[in-house]
């Protein structure tokens, strides 16, 4: 079996994710193959000590930090993938770099739809162990979506191969087991560590339109929203970003936002080769319509300008999240929701959450996100232990709408270790016990990334 190293400066940079959440490792693995995998849990079960599978830490819920135990890197697993543009499909390891691997497979004329917004700092093997998705999915849905099939180490150091169901209809046994992969599609590395990913692809799309469609309040880029969801099918993005996150991305990125502008709508679709004119005259009469500031609409028709747009989506969250980390000195930090409810409830959720950060006094809150999905981020900048014991007691009575609302309390983001309080607002407490007794049964002695999703 491989060393693991212990060297603490070593450790040190590999034990934080993207919050800054921290753990106490004890050592590092990074095999280069299944067979080492498999060698270090059949040792780790012998010796009972605690493994978290890791891949470029980009979480923001704790996952990929080990409270303790040891840290299993699937950093070097990134050998070339094997596309194949004839049946659509991809073989992967899972520490190949997301965006990079989106760009290979443009060459070979092929689109993975998945684009969480965090794809140039993660790995696809992080992607399928959290189930991600991203501003896409709105038409495309999430990673779970886009797997064939998947090599899995359990505890045991087993090693499974599960293909993805391939029928439309399916009586036989219980639902949840007709399709063994998803169990482990998003499961934060409980149950087993994925060591090959297939992936199913599209056509690359011929070309697409992105547009920043600028509203005077949040009341109205919520109505157009709310209409485009439903009146503009081909819609692929369809995101909110408010006063807030405009002022943030004006100030800490010089963009240029429109004096009377109060939030934004983010909004992509496909077109046919050469259409692209035809569909943003199309989609600027739609924005009239809609009462958007159509004459301050930023168009992304070319490449660059798409990679602008797409650039500054990503800096609101990455730079909430550096002010998040500046202030865990003091007790405080980032506090940040992932829920979603049916989108034609998210018009009445945005007033009812608006009011509950003013009850608990809380300033510096920024809501924006997946909107035509009904899946809003509200971030919350707590200064201090004070104000996060706030924004936390201030996400709670969001999370009772949503459960009141048949919602999620986690809709791409996973429950790591910061989000196990808000649990059973999603489940019973009998649900729950069935989640750990399966849990338990593919890792009797609870090595496998403990903390993430519940405790024991």
């Amino acid at each position: 079996m491989i060393a693991p190293v212990t060297d603490p400066e070593i450790l040190a940079g590999y034990n934080a994710d993207a919050l800054g959440y921290r753990g106490a490792p004890e050592g590092l693995f990074r095999p280069a193959d299944e067979a080492e995998v498999r060698d270090i849990l059949a040792w780790a079960l012998a010796e009972r000590r605690a493994v978290t599978p890791v891949g470029l830490r980009s979480s923001t819920t704790g996952s990929c930090v080990a409270p303790s135990g040891y840290l299993l890197s699937l950093e070097r697993f990134q050998a070339p993938p094997d596309i194949r543009p004839d049946t659509r499909t991809a073989v992967v390891q899972p520490g190949l770099n997301l965006a990079q691997l989106k760009a290979q497979l443009e060459t070979h004329g092929l689109f993975f739809p998945p684009d969480p917004t965090s794809e140039p700092d993660c790995c696809i093997g992080g992607a399928v162990a959290t189930n991600a998705s991203g501003a896409r999915s709105l038409k495309y849905g999430a990673v779970r979506n886009w797997v064939q099939r998947l090599r899995v180490v359990l505890a045991s150091g087993e090693a499974l191969e599960l293909h993805a169901a391939a029928v439309d209809k399916n009586a036989a046994g219980y639902y949840g087991f007709q399709d063994p992969i998803q169990f482990f599609i998003g499961c934060e590395g409980t149950l087993g560590v994925i060591t090959e990913i297939e992936l199913r692809c599209l056509p690359l799309p011929a070309d697409y339109l992105s547009l920043y469609a600028y509203y005077p309040d949040e009341a109205a880029a919520l109505a157009a929203a709310a209409a485009f969801r439903e009146n503009a099918p081909g819609v692929r993005c369809l995101e909110y970003f408010d006063g807030g996150s405009l002022a943030l991305i004006r100030d800490e990125k010089g963009a240029a936002v429109p004096a009377g502008a109060g939030g934004m709508l983010f909004i992509e679709e496909e077109a046919p080769a050469g259409g692209v004119d035809a569909l943003l005259e199309a989609w600027l009469e739609r924005l009239e319509g809609s009462g958007a500031l159509v004459d301050d609409t930023m168009v992304g028709d070319t490449r660059a300008r798409k990679e602008e747009m797409k650039a500054l989506r990503h800096a609101i969250p990455s730079t909430l999240n550096e002010r998040g980390i500046r202030c865990r000195g003091a007790g405080g930090g980032k506090v940040s929701t992932d829920w979603a409810v049916h989108h034609n409830r998210i018009a009445a959720m945005f007033p009812a959450v608006r009011a509950i950060c003013r009850t608990h006094g809380l300033d510096e809150v920024y809501g924006y996100g997946h909107i035509g999905n009904g899946h809003p981020h509200f971030n919350i900048v707590a200064a201090d232990a004070d104000a996060k014991a706030r924004a936390k007691a201030a996400v709670h009575e969001m999370c009772r709408l949503v459960q009141a609302a048949a919602g999620t309390v986690s809709a791409e983001h996973g429950i790591g270790k910061v989000k196990k309080e808000f649990l059973p607002y999603c489940f019973p407490p009998r649900a729950i016990a069935w989640m750990r007794a399966f849990k338990r049964e593919l890792d009797p002695a609870l090595i496998l990334a403990p903390g993430n999703i519940f405790d024991f």
